[in-house]
């Protein structure tokens, strides 16, 4: 075989086994999520409003709604205290299972609060769903 062939073959292998452990991975991770694992929502965010005001402490008001849902868990309203990134909050929730947490996103007192305060309040944010592995 020609050795510009060879490495190319050799390297093709490697991605592929790369891509096949990785996809493993996925596949294991996925499993243990659809089948009863429980997911851990967050959110951290930055308000378009500075803290203390008045429009602040309106939306932790609407947020506190969220806690009541069915089969949301250790609801928290989280104050971030690292310099570390420009996001100033952050929401944390549980949930038993996929099912609970698609219910919950859309639930329509979800949907409002998201229409009602989140849309007009938020000025960026970044979402992170977990389930533990391994």
């Amino acid at each position: 075989m020609h050795e510009f062939t060879r490495r190319t073959v050799l390297a093709l292998g490697s991605a592929l086994a790369v891509n096949s452990t990785a996809a493993a991975a996925d596949s294991k991770l996925a499993a243990a999520t659809l089948t009863g694992s429980t997911i851990r929502h967050t959110v951290v965010f930055r308000l378009k409003w500075s803290a203390g005001s008045k429009a602040e402490a309106e939306f932790f008001a609407a947020a506190a709604a969220l806690a009541s849902l069915p089969h949301v868990h250790r609801f928290e309203r989280l104050r971030q205290i690292s310099h570390k990134n420009s996001y100033a909050y952050g929401f944390s929730m549980e949930f038993p299972d996929t099912g609970a947490y698609a219910a919950y996103n859309s639930h329509p007192v979800h949907q409002a609060f998201l229409r009602n305060h989140w849309t007009p309040n938020v000025e960026e944010f970044m979402e992170i769903d977990y389930a533990a592995f391994g």
